[in-house]
């Protein structure tokens, strides 16, 4: 009982008058919106539901566009077919258990509780991996930060340019670690699919003092580095 007793009184004095209740509202944990659905489709879900594990796609054809003057000797171009393979080849899995016994008799709803619960963990994991895969990370395990270089082509790249990673050079992310000594600061650029780094700048940026030397050192993401 969370009431307190004087010294000395003994009425009702097992504290039976006041029971003890069980919410039928259950606090939730604090949800991160999901994105990946707003920023990709899923217009070939539908064709490897029922059977395989692998949907080769055409992609557009590029067309040209050229300035006609009257006269002119027009010349059709010739069509691409490109296609690249969309392949399946990842799979989660949730599992819980209740007793008839429990849920019959249970206050709470804990087959939905914990079946939300689930959906929700297995949207938050797809947003991280698909997000760190747009990047050109990996994760090193399920709901952990994607951290290391992606070097595994999942079926065969959309565009032939791409690097291992899958992205082109102009969609990679650049690692920027700063410095701050004092009142100065110095700044690399680091690029993790080499393992190089160059100053930001040579003339204001420059090495004036050892890099081992800092008070901060953080990278683009904003976390401190050591």
């Amino acid at each position: 009982m969370a009431f307190q007793t004087a010294s000395g009184y003994g009425n009702l004095p097992n504290g039976n008058f006041s029971s003890v209740i069980y919410s039928k509202k259950v606090q939730l944990a604090f949800r991160k919106s999901t994105v990946v659905g707003d920023i990709t489709n899923s217009d070939f879900f539908g064709e490897i539901s029922a059977q395989g594990d692998t949907v080769k796609i055409i992609k557009e054809p590029e067309i040209s566009v050229n300035a006609y003057a009257r006269g002119t000797q027009v010349s059709a171009q010739d069509l691409d077919d490109e296609d690249f393979s969309l392949v399946v080849d990842k799979a989660n899995y949730y599992a819980f258990k209740i007793d008839d016994i429990e849920e019959a008799h249970s206050h709470s709803n804990f087959m939905q509780l914990a079946t939300d619960r689930a959906a929700y963990r297995l949207a938050d994991q797809h947003d991280q991996e698909v997000l760190g895969y747009l990047s050109g990370y990996k994760q090193s395990a399920l709901h952990s930060k994607a951290g290391a270089v992606n070097d595994v082509v999942n079926g065969t790249k959309a565009v032939s340019t791409a690097g291992s990673d899958e992205l082109l050079t102009s969609m990679k992310l650049t690692k920027r670690f700063i410095w701050q000594h004092h009142n100065d600061f110095c700044c690399r650029s680091f690029d993790p699919s080499s393992s190089t780094s160059t100053w930001c700048n040579s003339t204001t940026n420059s090495n004036s003092f050892p890099c081992d030397d800092y008070l901060t050192h953080e990278t683009f993401d904003g976390s401190t580095a050591s």
